[in-house]
C-alpha cells in the first residue's frame, strides 16, 4: 500500500502537538513538585518502582 500526503500535511499538527506537549509538561511538572514537596515532608512514603510494577502486572493477569 503507497501513502502519500499533501506538502505541509502535518505542519499544523506538529505546532498543535508542540504546544500541547509544552502544556502537559508544565501540568506534569506542577505535580512531580507537589509529589517531591509530600515526600519532603514526610506526608507520603517512596515505593520502589520494581514493586508498584509487580502489582500492576498481578492485577492484568487476573
Amino acid at each position: 500500500m503507497n501513502v502519500t500526503f499533501e506538502q505541509g500535511a502535518f505542519e499544523d499538527f506538529t505546532d498543535w502537538a508542540t504546544e500541547d506537549k509544552k502544556l502537559y509538561d508544565k501540568k506534569w511538572i506542577a505535580v512531580a513538585q507537589e509529589r517531591l514537596q509530600q515526600l519532603r515532608a514526610g506526608e507520603v512514603t517512596a515505593q520502589p518502582a520494581n514493586e508498584v510494577f509487580k502489582k500492576i502486572t498481578a492485577r492484568f493477569q487476573q
